[in-house]
């Protein structure tokens, strides 16, 4: 995993912090949240965040016709626009999506490393 470059005799380490888990780690050290709650879930829902907007890079199709597919799959994510940018607002701001003309934008090199950790942690169910 990416964040293995702070992993010391086991345990992840940046700055003074330790943590004993990769969950932890990333919720805490990389996105600055506390562990309280349901870190685990909220990390999914942030790789299922990232990986819709991965999906719209790359694509060969004209913007039309992905955009109309890549809108379709935003209410399995968002119950409603706020809540929808507001996310994007978040990921910008941790660095994670580069703003480009408009969030979404795209993934940074650290958004890209986070979704990879997020679908090593998370498997996704086939």
């Amino acid at each position: 995993m990416n964040i293995d470059k702070y992993k010391i005799d086991g345990i992840y380490k940046k700055e003074d912090c330790e943590y004993e888990d990769p969950i932890d780690f990333v919720q805490a050290s990389i996105l600055d949240f506390c562990c309280c709650g349901c870190p685990e879930d909220n990390l999914k829902y942030i790789r299922d965040v990232l990986e819709h907007i991965n999906w719209k890079y790359g694509r060969q199709e004209p913007f039309d016709e992905w955009y109309k597919e890549w809108r379709v799959m935003a209410p399995s994510l968002f119950v409603n626009d706020g809540a929808e940018y507001f996310i994007y607002y978040v990921l910008a701001a941790k660095n994670l999506t580069e703003h480009g003309g408009s969030v979404p934008g795209w993934l940074t090199v650290e958004g890209q490393e986070l979704l990879d950790d997020l679908n090593e942690l998370f498997p996704k169910s086939k």
